[in-house]
């Protein structure tokens, strides 16, 4: 390993202690044991994307442009893990699912993050566009709030980019990775 890379995997290292390790301590409510190991799993698997692939290996541009794209992913893990709701813990499990089948179907109660954790986990994962539909206008421009204001890093870059909504005749960021629609706009 050349001294590029390895002020690369220094720098990826020390932003991931200075905005999710020491970040996780300023947290109200303490995680689970299980949700801390969900957590660390997603960032060894960014990690290692970093190490091994060979598209992060290089000293041109095109090598270093890449970067932000794994920083915005271990933001968005460490913005899921922060809000602490129930799916969290089973995220993995979920996201495994989802991967390997065509159709994946979650039913849980209300309020485990079926709306706002799953679709910013899908994004972390890759998903270049997730649309999730709700069954009225009101909620569709709510949780699309919620997750822009829940998901954003401590400087606020995201805010507002992350999640967009559109119902019959209004929209509001709509190219964003995330959309919320009415099941209107399918028809």
């Amino acid at each position: 390993m050349n001294e590029i890379e390895s002020i690369k995997r220094a720098t990826l290292e020390e932003f991931i202690k200075e905005n999710i390790i020491i970040q996780r301590t300023k947290l109200e409510k303490k995680p689970s044991v299980e949700s801390v190991a969900v957590l660390q799993n997603f960032i060894n698997k960014v990690q290692k994307k970093f190490k091994t692939q060979n598209i992060y290996q290089g000293d041109e541009v095109k090598h270093f442009a890449l970067i932000p794209k794994l920083l915005q992913r271990l933001i968005l893990y460490y913005g899921c893990f922060k809000v602490q709701l129930p799916l969290y813990e089973s995220s993995k499990d979920l996201l495994d699912k989802i991967e390997k089948n065509a159709v994946t179907t979650i039913s849980t109660a209300t309020g485990s993050g079926k709306s706002t954790l799953l679709p910013v986990l899908l994004v972390a994962e890759g998903y270049d566009k997730v649309i999730v539909i709700q069954p009225r206008r009101l909620p569709c421009q709510l949780i699309c709030k919620r997750v822009n204001e829940t998901m954003t890093d401590e400087s606020g870059q995201m805010k507002n980019s992350l999640a967009g909504w559109a119902v019959s005749g209004t929209e509001k960021n709509p190219n964003a990775n995330i959309l919320y629609l009415t099941d209107g706009l399918l028809k």
